[in-house]
């Protein structure tokens, strides 16, 4: 996710927080692979750094690096997502299964309106197999709220826009009867979003999402009315409060 506009927030408010406190801040990127977390891990104990902050990619595989960052005398925050450890001095997270909840309420009167006395087929694009804790919580906060009023048919992951179109519009084609899409990140709600309009379905197919940035505000003011409700979080606050805490 760091190419992404929220990580890119974040980081922004992490050096905002860095420059007011003198503290110099490097900067890297796992690529979402766990073997390069660990690299990046060591190479920063090699340094003699004081605090590392990072997103674990993992809640149980990311503890073996941090536990030798905190054997090595380092400070360890964790933000965005976090680990079954008391390793971290602290965590600055979002609720993930409350951003599905929130998204989840708009959609439940949506559909009251929408479809009052039958089910809607509906399709969700998450993010399971980058970050499976975090997307799962975001999905089933949603579907908690919507349950008696859904009927899931397509579940599939997308978490950059250019895919996420690509995805969407697949089971649009496989699945003519979808009303609704929901997507668990800025990139799938994007994606989703575009392959509706790409499809020529406004009015017929709405999307929900999570996630906060100019372009989904944009979507949320189009007439097209495709895109009907977002969650968003405050990246800016979790980089500072990260650097911060560290």
């Amino acid at each position: 996710f760091q190419q992404d506009q929220y990580m890119r927030t974040v980081l922004i408010g992490m050096k905002a927080a860095a420059d007011a406190s003198g503290v110099e801040l490097l900067e890297a990127n796992s690529d979402n692979k766990l073997e390069k977390e660990t690299q990046l891990i060591d190479t920063y104990i090699a340094r003699g750094v004081q605090a590392i902050a990072l997103t674990p990619l993992s809640a149980d595989g990311s503890i073996p690096a941090i536990q030798k960052a905190v054997d090595a005398g380092i400070t360890v925050i964790t933000f965005g997502t976090t680990v079954n450890s008391d390793l971290p001095k602290a965590s600055i997270t979002s609720s993930n299964i409350d951003l599905g909840n929130a998204t989840g309420d708009a959609a439940s009167a949506f559909l009251k309106t929408l479809a009052p006395d039958r089910k809607v087929k509906i399709a969700t694009v998450a993010f399971k197999s980058l970050l499976p804790e975090q997307s799962d919580d975001r999905v089933n906060g949603f579907l908690d709220k919507v349950k008696d009023q859904v009927e899931v048919v397509a579940a599939q992951d997308a978490w950059l826009a250019e895919k996420a179109v690509a995805v969407a519009s697949d089971i649009l084609t496989a699945n003519p009867d979808i009303e609704l899409i929901y997507a668990a990140n800025e990139g799938g709600t994007i994606g989703a979003a575009q392959a509706v309009k790409k499809a020529g379905l406004e009015g017929k197919v709405f999307v929900f999402g999570i996630d906060g940035t100019e372009q989904l505000a944009n979507m949320l003011l189009d007439p097209d009315n495709v895109l009907q409700a977002v969650t968003a979080q405050q990246p800016f606050e979790v980089g500072k409060l990260a650097l911060q805490a560290a």
